[in-house]
């Protein structure tokens, strides 16, 4: 066996494979032991680290999780996959720390519930040709502050509901390479800020709803559309920020108390004295007032001819 010797006090052990040696099922078995912390081997390992390690059947990975002790693990770059539900069971790995090595000449795809623990706090996702995060990856993690998706993919799509939840996620950056984020990918999450990339084209529906603490936004250059209650309910949303002249934007993408629920306090006839200070908030969970900012290039195809009245002399006969 691979694994032959090794101490098993061990806390930290690097997996290393060479000449065409792969890590087999067995090899796997006696390292991780059976689900639910049955016939551990290494009841004191908090730190696998298999970045040089080749495995024989990648299904066998979900595996690891069985390991209760384990705090960190970094997966062989290799890797292209990591099943659903992999860290779905409490009962299992208690895992804090991920790592997915750089690859950018192969595609990975991450399950659906793939990592729903709340035992996970960061996550580093190399570079690949592809990244696929599937749905519900993430889903609950509420001790997850840090996701590291490193530069140098060509492509990632965030599955629906990806990040769900994700109450501690305050920050996070995009890579280009991003094209969608799914339906209700950061939906009642954390997020304060958030760098979305040029190479973005789709927000799906609720892709941001109930982000209560989501200060700014900017729109890339490159979105092609922003689908329905993308930013509801978004009660900290001062201002956000469109790049791009064309950029379509369904109906209900901003719901009415960041758009439409304001009022005048007193009587005005819309022409003199009439700025943004001069209107009250009617949703009292909204703590600001939500500006949209266009390029001056592109006023004409964001705003329409009612509101370009407001505050003129055309406004009485608008």
């Amino acid at each position: 066996s691979v694994l032959s010797g090794v101490m098993t006090t061990a806390t930290s052990i690097k997996v290393v494979t060479t000449g065409g040696a792969t890590l087999s099922s067995a090899d796997i078995s006696r390292l991780c032991g059976e689900p639910w912390g049955g016939y551990q081997h290494f009841t004191s390992l908090t730190t696998l680290d298999l970045s040089d390690a080749n495995v024989s059947n990648q299904s066998d990975l979900k595996n690891f999780a069985n390991l209760t002790s384990m705090k960190k693990i970094t997966f062989p770059s290799t890797t292209t996959s990591i099943a659903d539900q992999t860290f779905l069971d409490s009962s299992k790995s208690r895992i804090e720390e991920v790592i997915i090595p750089d690859n950018p000449s192969i595609n990975l795809s991450l399950g659906s519930q793939a990592f729903q623990t709340t035992s996970l706090k960061r996550i580093t996702i190399g570079a690949r040709n592809t990244i696929n995060v599937g749905n519900l990856c993430f889903v609950g993690d509420t001790n997850l502050t840090t996701v590291d998706f490193r530069f140098g993919s060509n492509s990632i799509v965030i599955g629906n509901q990806a990040f769900d939840r994700t109450t501690s996620l305050a920050n996070i950056i995009l890579p280009e390479g991003v094209t969608e984020i799914g339906t209700s990918a950061f939906l009642n999450s954390g997020v304060q800020s958030i760098r979305l990339p040029n190479s973005l084209k789709y927000i799906r529906t609720k892709a941001f709803s109930g982000c209560s603490q989501l200060r700014s936004i900017t729109i890339p250059e490159n979105v092609l559309q922003i689908e329905t209650a993308v930013f509801e309910n978004n009660y900290n949303l001062s201002d956000v920020y469109v790049l791009g002249s064309s950029t379509k934007c369904a109906e209900g993408a901003f719901t009415d108390n960041e758009t439409y629920d304001y009022h005048l306090d007193a009587y005005t006839d819309g022409q003199t004295g009439v700025n943004i200070s001069s209107y009250t908030k009617e949703d009292g969970n909204m703590q600001t007032r939500t500006v949209l900012h266009v390029r001056s290039s592109a006023y004409d195809n964001y705003v329409n001819d009612y509101l370009k009245v407001i505050g003129t002399t055309s406004f009485s006969t608008s």
